[in-house]
């Protein structure tokens, strides 16, 4: 995605469907380990190494995990990111893309 402030991450399906690769690589960086496994639903050993790649590296869009990954691994996440739960996406909305309040309603 050339211009990932196009992007929708609040709308799943992600909106438009070229950003399934920034709103995914987002969702992951920001998680921590048990929001891998409880909402991700991401295995122990997976969820581990990415917890453990976020905290090393600037990793930005989904397709930046791949070279640190072996291929099932990539699949596993890929997987999950296709398939989130309404309790993953209820997460997602509230921790990782919390809407802002506006400048109207702010403070009054």
């Amino acid at each position: 995605m050339n211009n990932p402030t196009k992007c929708n991450c609040l709308k799943y399906p992600f909106s438009p469907p070229e950003c399934f690769d920034y709103c995914s690589g987002m969702i992951i960086r920001h998680a921590q380990l048990f929001h891998l496994q409880a909402h991700l639903k991401v295995s122990e050993p997976l969820a581990s190494k990415i917890f453990e790649l976020t905290s090393n590296q600037k990793l930005r869009m989904l397709s930046d995990f791949k070279p640190h990954l072996t291929e099932s691994e990539f699949k596993e996440i890929e997987s999950r990111m296709n398939n989130l739960s309404p309790g993953a996406l209820n997460w997602i909305r509230k921790e990782v893309f919390p809407k802002k309040p506006s400048p109207v309603t702010a403070g009054v």
